[in-house]
């Protein structure tokens, strides 16, 4: 932790630099040689007061100055009537409680909000299964590394291979957005109501990197998930899932076939 001096301990310091017996000590207002040591130490003790409030602002457990920006940093929005310290103490448990952060916890995030037997899919953007992407030609094994990209369509960092150039700086730039994005598709008719406070609650799930998109109302069979699969979980890499009571896990999964 780091020590902030106080005019007092900085008194204190001054007064011992002193060549013994050459000027009295005793209280600041003593002698003027006190007083004049004093008011030097003041002067200094206030740029260390300034510094503490910089330094206490670095962290969410101390900040005050700078609680708004913290509470957005970490919530995406602010929060309403809490105190000072109820802010900090809710910043506190959301950071000590990112022991991971995945796709899957978006999922039953969305999944808390909806009736059971409702489908949510989290799809990426970046894929390794989608259509196209970005491919580096360079395995020895016969497996190619793939980057998928948003609009169905690739590019490879080798301009022989590709066929259509090679990557630009814009694309690279592309690519790396589209790397953490994300879509939500809810596979039932959502209310306007629930759909803002699935978004506040995904605000705060999602790693801060991310961007996603939310569709509601959406088919199944428009997107070939027609195959069923049971006791799903975070380990079964299932990305569309509802609840299901009767399921071992909670979870009731669909598979695109």
């Amino acid at each position: 932790m780091a020590k902030f001096l106080t005019a007092q301990e900085l008194y204190r310091l001054l007064q011992r630099e002193y060549p013994p017996h050459a000027y009295p000590d005793g209280s600041p207002g003593t002698f003027y040689s006190t007083a004049s040591a004093y008011a030097k130490s003041q002067v200094l003790a206030s740029a260390y007061e300034n510094l503490e409030t910089i330094y206490d602002n670095l962290f969410p457990q101390t900040a005050e100055a700078q609680l708004d920006e913290w509470e957005i940093k970490v919530f995406g929005k602010l929060s309403v009537n809490l105190t000072t310290e109820e802010r900090r103490q809710r910043l506190l448990a959301k950071l000590r409680n990112q022991k991971k952060i995945n796709l899957w916890k978006v999922l039953i995030t969305v999944l808390g909000f909806l009736p059971e037997g409702t489908y949510v899919q989290i799809s990426e953007w970046g894929n390794f299964y989608s259509d196209g992407g970005w491919v580096i030609g360079v395995s020895q094994l016969g497996l190619n590394t793939r980057f998928a990209h948003a609009n169905g369509f690739g590019y490879t960092l080798d301009a022989v291979e590709s066929g259509v150039g090679p990557a630009t700086p814009s694309d690279l730039v592309e690519a790396m957005v589209n790397a953490y994005t994300y879509e939500i598709r809810i596979f039932s008719a959502v209310s306007d109501s629930t759909l803002e406070e699935i978004e506040l609650a995904v605000l705060e799930t999602e790693p801060a990197r991310s961007v996603h998109y939310t569709f509601s109302g959406l088919s199944l069979s428009d997107y070939n998930l027609t195959e069923t699969v049971s006791d799903v979980d975070e380990s079964s890499l299932i990305n569309c899932a509802c609840v299901d009571a009767a399921s071992s896990t909670g979870y009731t999964g669909k598979r695109a076939v």
